[in-house]
């Protein structure tokens, strides 16, 4: 088994070594079962619905399908987006994962929304599997299943794991990538060598800081079980990097020049420089010293990946890794979290920003610590009678529960009524060619903001108040923007009121209601 192949390295630990060596009894294969078959069901019985909250990513991924799916070839060098009018041609990223749901829609014959989200469950899965290949490789099959068991339980992943939402294909290409590239170092076979090419080419050309992760893993590694050909491996994992880091370049050239041909304004709000680029997923220095960045992101890690209970049992399962010293597995675990640690450090900015999302390559080295603890609780003992069953049993109780709260806190699984109530009513008084310039007074909303257009399936732009400006306006008529549609929420009657006293009279004014028939604000629109 690997996992003595492991211990060779370092001889035998005493009774806890012994205990996590052992095969999974019946009772735990039933239960991570169980739990396994649960959290399943969880994920299936939130496929269909509309788009939930968070909403924002969600609809910019599955608008773009939506238009591959329409279009005979599918542009995929072109992907659209709804919050630039008729200019509409984003290249944010390459749009691999937009593709396959275009091609599942094209399938189908029409959108559906269960089938993208059952395209991300299979992804996640997918990953999940990977990992648990991974752990398996290096830790043995009774660690690795309760890693595997540990990242299904995770709060972000069961809600990301079902949103139409492109990390997660970059999740398991990142996964699938570390898995073939240890097989190609291991049994030096071509058809893993290129498996792991394959799935590098589309995680790094799609978000590249998300592979970060692989580095200290594959030089343990490589250190390990590629002993007297140090030089091969090597060579075979920098020529692995070689296509990946082509294509990425040639893409990312392909995007500037699309967005150089543009000016600078309201109408082009991306980013037109690789300075600008860098600046924005890379950030200073300076922000790394920022303890208030820093909470945010421990806070994200404190309910929505660990949980409370969790954390006492990721001091548990980190203690144990670091207990292991020099050998195998402890190294290589050890190294999945420095390499996680090291995302952070990369992708700060973006870690700590407003998305969440980039939370996601924690997910597996939290499952990593919790699945070593889990795999100790399990094993444990007290006067003779084994208690690990029940120890585990509590665990997952709490962990439901605080998993269950963190999640309603969050607002996940939530529709945002007021955007899809906003967006409806400003289709019932426009026509389908017509381009909108949406705002909002009372909330958030940005120049990047897809959602108030995608619920009303018009293009146009987004913007915030304070951007709407003589001149800005202006500029969205030059474009072609025939309405502005402000959505006024019921905190701001008096000052929105004000706000817009001086645009004259609105051509229509609504009251919007939620689906129980609470009142959510107000929807301006002016000529």
């Amino acid at each position: 088994m690997a996992y003595k192949t492991g211990m060779e390295y370092a001889g035998k630990r005493p009774l806890k070594d012994e205990q996590l060596a052992q095969p999974l009894g019946r009772w735990e294969r039933i239960l991570i079962g169980l739990v396994v078959v649960l959290l399943l069901g969880v994920r299936l019985a939130f496929l269909g619905g509309p788009i939930d909250e968070g909403s924002w990513r969600q609809i910019w991924c599955n608008f773009q399908a939506r238009q591959l799916a329409l279009e005979s070839p599918p542009d995929f060098m072109n992907p659209k987006i709804n919050f630039q009018g008729r200019d509409w041609v984003n290249v944010a990223n390459p749009p691999f994962y937009e593709m396959a749901i275009a091609m599942a829609y094209k399938a189908i014959g029409h959108e559906s929304l269960p089938v993208a989200r059952a395209i991300t469950l299979i992804l996640f899965v997918g990953s999940a599997l990977y990992l648990c290949l991974i752990i398996r490789k290096v830790a043995g099959s009774r660690t690795a299943a309760y890693v595997a068991m540990a990242y299904l339980c995770l709060p972000l992943g069961i809600f990301y794991s079902r949103a139409i939402h492109y990390d997660i294909m970059v999740l398991f290409m990142a996964h699938a990538f570390l898995y073939h590239a240890l097989r190609s170092l291991e049994r030096r076979r071509l058809r893993d060598y290129l498996l792991a090419v394959a799935a590098l080419t589309i995680a790094f050309s799609t978000k590249p800081p998300y592979v970060v992760f692989a580095g200290p893993p594959l030089l343990v590694f490589v250190l390990f079980r590629c002993r007297g050909r140090y030089l091969k491996a090597f060579g075979s994992l920098v020529a692995m990097a070689v296509l990946p880091v082509v294509l990425f370049a040639w893409y990312d050239a392909h995007r500037m020049s699309i967005e150089l041909m543009r000016h600078t304004s309201v109408l082009e709000p991306n980013m037109h420089t690789a300075a600008e680029f860098r600046n924005y997923y890379i950030g200073t220095l300076a922000l790394r010293f920022n303890w208030q960045n820093w909470f945010v992101i421990l806070q994200r890690v404190y309910w929505m990946v660990l949980t409370p209970p969790g954390i006492l049992l990721a001091a548990l399962g980190g203690g144990a890794i670091g207990f292991r010293g020099k050998r195998l597995e402890g190294l290589f675990l050890g190294g999945w979290c420095l390499g996680a640690l090291g995302y952070v450090l990369f992708a700060f900015p973006m870690v700590s920003g407003f998305h969440d999302y980039y939370t996601l390559p924690l997910l597996a080295p939290a499952a990593i610590v919790l699945g070593v603890g889990l795999s100790l609780l399990a094993a444990a003992r007290w006067r003779a009678i084994r208690m690990g069953l029940a120890l585990l049993g509590g665990y997952l109780v709490l962990h439901g529960f605080y998993a269950n709260h963190a999640l309603r806190a969050y607002h996940y699984f939530t529709l945002d009524d007021q955007l899809i109530a906003a967006g409806q009513q400003a289709a019932e008084w426009t026509q389908p060619a017509d381009l909108i310039v949406f705002s909002a007074i009372g909330r958030s909303t940005g120049d990047v903001d897809p959602r108030m257009l995608y619920f009303a399936d018009r293009l146009g732009y987004a913007n915030e108040m304070k951007q709407l400006t003589p001149e800005n306006l202006a500029l969205y008529r030059g474009a072609g923007a025939k309405w502005l549609a402000v959505l006024v929420t019921p905190d701001w009657y008096e000052s929105g009121a004000q706000t817009l006293a001086g645009w004259g009279e609105p051509v229509r004014m609504a009251e919007i209601f939620g689906r129980n028939g609470d009142r959510l604000g107000r929807l301006y629109l002016f000529r």
